[in-house]
């Protein structure tokens, strides 16, 4: 067995800490106070300092801006937006806009309204007060009817609307408290779990 040594030539001098650079300082061009620089350009401390500098160089930039402001919230500025607006809905590409605007929004996706679309053309009828949701909401302790959980509640139809007389089918006997998951879950089909309804 022969052993031979390796001379890697590793210097102590080369291992040692090299001493750190001297941090670079410069003057403040507008407190004139000593700042550690990162980029040779700067020449203020802070983006205070900066528009404070900004400000004193130009002495009336403040007031025109505040004239600007004020003359871009007048009453006749907002007159002549008015005009304006009324002027381009009124023009035919406008109304043409609009009308694609509302095909995209309501009808691109027209499984959700088709059901209130029916129930409307056949009479539907609200069935209910606002009033009588909030107490509907506070019988079931501001809980989902299905999960039991506190979550924002929707109002689910026992009954679809789909499904019932569109005349009665608003009335909050059939309706109750669910979360949204829990409604979209049931869709149109029976409800997950019985419902004990609380009005």
């Amino acid at each position: 067995m022969c052993l031979v040594s390796v001379d890697v030539g590793i210097n102590r001098q080369d291992t040692a800490m090299t001493p750190r650079k001297p941090m670079r300082q410069k003057r403040c061009e507008s407190c004139d106070s000593w700042f550690v620089i990162a980029n040779t350009l700067a020449k203020y401390c802070s983006r205070a300092c900066g528009q404070r500098a900004f400000l004193r160089e130009r002495p009336g930039y403040m007031a025109k801006a505040q004239r600007r402001y004020l003359a871009a919230s007048s009453p006749e500025r907002a007159e002549r937006r008015r005009q304006y607006m009324a002027e381009y809905r009124a023009r035919p590409e406008s109304k043409k806009r609009a009308k694609e605007l509302v095909m995209i929004r309501y009808y691109a996706n027209p499984a959700p309204r088709k059901a209130y679309v029916r129930a409307r053309r056949e009479g539907y009828k609200l069935g209910h007060t606002p009033e009588q949701w909030q107490d509907l909401i506070s019988a079931y302790r501001s809980r989902c009817a299905y999960c039991g959980r506190k979550r924002p509640l929707t109002k689910d139809h026992i009954v679809p609307i789909s499904q019932g007389n569109p005349a009665t089918v608003d009335r909050i006997s059939n309706i109750v408290p669910a979360c949204r998951s829990c409604n979209s879950r049931k869709h149109t089909g029976p409800p997950p779990q019985p419902v004990q309804i609380a009005l």
